[in-house]
């Protein structure tokens, strides 16, 4: 119980920390690929995903990313990105991660392979 929650503050602070960075990427993409209006980002401690795009442009990183490599969390902001377009993983989608992040594939490999070592 104890250990849940010094988890729990860790990524708390984690997420405070970061927030204003991961913002300011999420925009920085945003102004180079045009993908949409972002409405809210917020950072949490997602055991089952790695980020979301809700249906009012709110994104929701995991602060298990933080773990990651640079170029891995690029791609994932990139891919919460592209679904302001497409909201959905068409061959659409793809096709705009794909022109945006060359090198996703990649990034998907890292994060299969080491997703059990991001855990906060």
């Amino acid at each position: 119980l104890q250990e849940e929650y010094v988890a729990k503050m860790v990524a708390r602070l984690l997420a405070k920390n970061y927030k204003q960075k991961i913002t300011e990427k999420l925009h920085a993409f945003n102004e180079q690929f045009q993908f949409g209006t972002i409405k809210d980002v917020r950072l949490k401690n997602n055991s089952s995903n790695w980020g979301s795009c809700s249906s009012k442009n709110n994104i929701n990183i995991s602060v298990r990313l933080l773990l990651a490599p640079e170029s891995v969390l690029d791609y994932v902001l990139i891919h919460e990105l592209c679904h302001l377009k497409h909201r959905n993983h068409s061959s659409n989608f793809w096709n705009l991660v794909g022109q945006c992040c060359p090198e996703y594939q990649k990034a998907e490999v890292w994060l299969k392979k080491n997703a059990t070592n991001c855990v906060i």
